[in-house]
């Protein structure tokens, strides 16, 4: 949130959100056809069928994925590990029967995982390879101030700080963004702006056949009815952390499916807040509150079979509010 008499401080996001990125390529394919000219309604049936896929950072040829938040640090070795699943025995506030905790002393980890070693994760193996965020961002601080029209001096309490983010290259070679999606043509090549601060950026088509396991396998079998659902990019929900069809006890059925789950814990971090700017109405959206990237949520299969669960969660959507086709919610199923 960052408003004039409110907040003299932004920090940034990184990777983008996966509305901006969105906003770009709708942009992108309105300029090679040269479509501004249109109305808003006939611009929004042009690109009804457009939706994202997969967000994925390829850092020299490897494409990543955030670390997901049921993964920690030893505070002294380093060394990663799995929280413990363990019963919630305690008197709190968390309505779910099972929690997530470190018998260590440890703290979170920032980074990403490459599509060869996430994988590892899904199938509770041991993982070693990351990239800290430290290691390829690099952030540079952006200090203005307002000054009046008429006077040219500056006007009192409009001080404000921007956290710029960039690719650092000088420990790997390339870094790139990859945008898996569908129903939206696109030139091979072009150059164009993403953002608010229009900031220029290149982009090449790559026209892949999609595997329906998004280029990840999913695990084979599952212990105890139970299963991981691992947030790739940010998730918008009605209610808060909870996808919507999650009800009393923690329990529901999956949207259109006979797949009765039990939510019986989750590791989702802070939420973060996002907003943009309505083209449209000529303001800015509505702030709201996402579940970040690399929030985990396990759940326990009452009806159904591992295998539907597989097709409902597996390189899937779960965002609601009308937020899915943006490439919000973008989920990988573990065990």
């Amino acid at each position: 949130p960052f408003e004039m008499g409110d907040e003299a401080w932004a920090d940034g996001i990184f990777p983008p959100s996966p509305s901006v990125i969105y906003g770009a390529l709708r942009t992108l394919f309105f300029a090679h056809n040269d479509n501004f000219g249109l109305s808003k309604t006939d611009l929004d049936e042009l690109t009804k069928n457009f939706k994202i896929k997969g967000v994925f950072i390829e850092i020299d040829g490897e494409p990543c994925l955030p670390i997901p938040k049921d993964i920690v640090s030893n505070k002294e070795t380093k060394k990663l590990h799995f929280l413990d699943l363990k019963d919630n025995s305690s008197v709190n506030s968390c309505g779910t029967e099972k929690m997530l905790l470190s018998s260590e002393l440890s703290e979170e980890v920032k980074g990403l995982i490459n599509t060869t070693e996430y994988p590892k994760f899904l199938a509770k193996g041991e993982i070693q390879d990351i990239n800290p965020f430290k290691d390829f961002i690099k952030s540079e601080y952006k200090i203005g101030i307002a000054r009046n029209k008429s006077t040219l001096t500056t006007e009192e309490g409009k001080l404000y700080r921007v956290e710029m983010q960039r690719f650092d290259n000088q420990k790997y070679k390339k870094i790139q963004i990859i945008v898996v999606f569908e129903g939206l043509e696109l030139p091979e090549r072009y150059i164009s702006k993403i953002g608010g601060e229009g900031k220029m950026f290149s982009y090449e088509l790559d026209n892949l056949e999609t595997p329906e396991n998004g280029f990840i396998e999913p695990p084979n079998e599952i212990e105890n009815n139970i299963f991981r659902v691992c947030l790739t990019t940010p998730a918008l929900f009605e209610k808060g952390w909870l996808p919507c069809w999650v009800g009393k006890n923690m329990e529901g059925t999956v949207p259109n499916t006979n797949l009765k789950l039990k939510l019986i814990t989750a590791s989702v971090g802070k939420p973060i807040s996002l907003g943009g700017f309505d083209v449209k109405e000529k303001k800015p959206k509505e702030m709201n509150k996402y579940v970040p990237a690399g929030a985990v949520y396990y759940f326990k299969i009452l009806e159904g079979t591992f295998e539907e669960a597989v097709k409902c969660f597996h390189f899937q959507s779960i965002s609601e509010l009308n937020t899915a086709k943006e490439g919000f919610g973008i989920t990988y199923i573990g065990k």
